[in-house]
């Protein structure tokens, strides 16, 4: 009777790393759909501003609602095209 194959050692760890990088984005994902359901809970609607709001400005506008700073997020929200605070011009038609 034969014993069943197994990969050699740098095949199972390689293995091992690609399984838990797999896990890792289908949690990314889920969080990422915990995250813009709580946003409109809070009447927050950032996806229809950004088209990832897990993305870098998402995140930095998330982080400025959460520190309070309204300027801050004004500056933001202008950045990604959402309004224009009141101390910059506007350069839009």
């Amino acid at each position: 009777m034969q014993g069943s194959f197994r990969p050699e050692d740098p095949y199972c760890v390689l293995r091992t790393y690609l399984r838990y990088r797999d896990e890792l984005v289908s949690a990314r994902g889920t969080q990422c759909q915990h995250l813009q359901k709580a946003l409109l809970q809070m009447n927050i609607q950032l996806s229809q501003v950004l088209s990832d709001v897990a993305g870098v400005s998402g995140l930095a506008i998330i982080e400025a609602i959460l520190k309070g700073s309204a300027s801050r997020l004004n500056w933001r929200l202008w950045w990604v095209g959402a309004c224009v605070p009141a101390s910059r011009p506007s350069n839009r038609p």
